[in-house]
């Protein structure tokens, strides 16, 4: 949502983000749990003595609870940790740090998680406990990336990723590269997180796990909406609602109704924007789910905006702002403050609208300052790098001479990479400054070229309107004709001549030289690529380039609105369109 001078507004910015990682490695991700389960371990807790069994079972637990209660969790995983370090059991203390820190971070205490999952990741490195390691960091990328700390989060990533791909894990290896797919999508490098998200997706399509592939049709529809493509987009969501239908899996599901509200909204069908927002919060209220409730809040509050009813709309955006603040969700946050700050511009209320504005301008720049975008690939190689060196070092560290060689190694590098460095952030600097020139360069090419097609459309409208009014006097005269005096025949009979000369009988050839001096080149791609289309054919692909209504068409081609409907349909057919899923009018402006 973009503001224009506190008042109309458009939907062009991404209103929220909603990517979900997926963590299947063992003991992380927990299968469904029965009250019968959690009742037999309470109970074979409560009548032993030894600490040998004591301990497991408190982690057991402590898995058990994390994703229904994560504060028993806490007490749980508490109670391992106490139990293990007094019999030094390294292991079973370093995992109920990791599930003492996955139930923090539900609990949105970002910074203990990151501490407790530290501690972990850190003795199972000790221990040679690889797969834990990998989850670990994955803990730690997710955690760091909800902070908004993208260097941290790509670090762990990448650093989990080198791990899995020694193991062999091809699940685990799909949950990294969602990870990473979601840390460029915060960045709006849209191009490389869908390559991500691909990679992920023929890795579960391999393993046919139907729950990843729902997530990473989520993720590539959020892709194609934020890039305009909303029947795309629609098209992924449902994939991905159909799988977790069949799944029943409820959250993923409300995530998924939030999407299509949005684009539903975006294409100005507020009615259907409504219905899923709707099933969405139902969904959110069920699971209690304050992220969820967060940012269908918002969703809401941007249609009720829409809709002008602003009462509604600063209810739904305050209700996002208080949970978003509580549980330290900055980009919801940011959301329902630009949100609030447009509702009470529009109430004429100028002081509440510039605090808001304040409070969101505050959050946006800390979000853009998190982490330099444009420096993500380059980290992400250097990082890579970092990581392959290190391990190799490690084995090489056997000697003093070794030592003595790696330092003088590693000091070189540092110097190679800061003169690489240096490089590098001029040749960013340039490579900023030439797209910003694009970006501004495209943009006056698109509004020039939007300007010339409505005058476009408008000339010819008014050319044909003035023909038919034309024609339409002419045959009343002609009819009246008769009925006057002989001596006003020659008048009658001067003034169709006049009239009739005034009618230009070459519109469409005009339009046509009109149409080609806007877009160069479209009928030579259309005699070229479908060279069986008749002349009809192709005036009604200029006229719907133009995105003129069947109705106008109708109207512009003499017809009814009936016949340009079958004609639109015989077209999809020549185009080869009848199968996929794209617009006719989408098409032909790609074209």
């Amino acid at each position: 949502m973009v503001n224009l001078g506190f008042g109309k507004t458009i939907f062009t910015m991404r209103f929220s983000l909603v990517l979900f990682g997926l963590l299947l490695y063992a003991g992380t991700i927990l299968p469904q749990q029965t009250g019968k389960l959690v009742d037999s371990l309470e109970q074979a807790l409560f009548f032993t003595e030894d600490i040998s069994e004591k301990i497991p079972l408190n982690l057991d637990l402590a898995k058990t609870y994390l994703k229904d209660d994560p504060e028993k969790s806490l007490e749980y995983s508490d109670m391992a940790f106490k139990l293990a370090s007094s019999i030094n059991a390294d292991e079973q203390r370093a995992i109920a740090y990791f599930y003492h820190g996955r139930a923090l971070s539900d609990l949105y205490r970002r910074n203990e998680a990151i501490k407790s999952l530290t501690l972990a990741k850190d003795i199972f490195k000790g221990l040679g406990q690889d797969a834990w390691v990998a989850n670990a960091c994955y803990e730690l990328g997710d955690v760091y990336k909800d902070k908004l700390d993208f260097k941290k989060s790509l670090h762990e990533f990448l650093e989990g990723l080198s791990i899995v791909k020694d193991l062999g894990n091809e699940e685990k290896l799909a949950s990294f590269y969602n990870g990473i797919g979601g840390l460029y999508y915060d960045q709006t490098d849209f191009n490389s997180a869908f390559d991500y998200f691909k990679k992920s997706m023929l890795i579960w399509e391999k393993l046919g796990n139907k729950q990843g592939m729902a997530i990473q049709y989520n993720n590539l529809g959020e892709i194609y909406r934020f890039k305009g493509e909303f029947d795309r987009a629609l098209s992924y969501y449902r994939k991905a609602s159909s799988y977790n239908e069949e799944e029943s899996n409820n959250m993923f599901l409300g995530i998924n109704y939030d999407n299509i509200g949005n684009v539903f909204l975006s294409m100005g069908q507020y009615d259907s924007a409504e219905f899923y927002l709707e099933k969405s919060l139902d969904a959110a209220y069920l699971r209690d789910d304050d992220h969820l409730i967060s940012l269908v809040n918002n969703s809401l509050g941007l249609l009720m905006l829409e809709n002008k009813d602003y009462g509604l709309a600063a209810d739904h955006f305050q209700k996002a702002f208080e949970l978003a603040d509580k549980n330290q969700l900055n980009d919801h946050k940011k959301d329902a403050a630009y949100g609030l700050s447009l509702v009470f511009a529009e109430k004429k209320d100028f002081k509440k609208a510039l605090s808001y504005y304040k409070e969101y301008k505050s959050l946006n720049d800390s979000i853009i300052n998190a982490d330099n975008s444009g420096r993500i690939t380059e980290i992400e190689l250097n990082l890579q790098y970092e990581n392959e060196q290190k391990l190799k070092e490690l084995e090489q560290q056997k000697t003093h001479f070794t030592y003595i060689l790696i330092a003088l190694g590693l000091f070189g590098l540092i110097i190679i990479l800061i003169m690489v460095y240096g490089r590098l952030m001029i040749n960013i600097r340039h490579s900023k400054s030439k797209a910003v020139n694009l970006y501004l360069e495209n943009k006056h090419l698109e509004e020039d070229i939007d300007f010339k097609n409505r005058e476009l459309a408008t000339n010819v409208m008014y050319l044909l309107r003035k023909n038919e009014l034309i024609n339409y006097i002419s045959d009343k005269l002609m009819k009246a004709k008769g009925r006057f005096k002989s001596q006003n025949q020659p008048i009658i009979q001067e003034i169709l001549l006049d009239l009739q000369s005034n009618i230009n009988s070459e519109i469409w050839l005009e339009f046509e030289k009109r149409f080609r001096a806007v877009h160069k080149g479209f009928y030579d791609k259309l005699n070229r690529e479908f060279p069986k289309l008749t002349d009809s054919d192709k005036k009604l692909c200029a006229l719907l380039r133009l995105n003129l209504s069947t109705k106008e068409i109708a109207s512009l081609m003499h017809q009814n609105p009936n016949s340009v409907e079958v004609a639109r349909t015989r077209l999809r057919k020549k185009l080869d369109l009848s199968n996929k899923d794209i617009g006719l009018v989408s098409f032909l402006s790609n074209l």
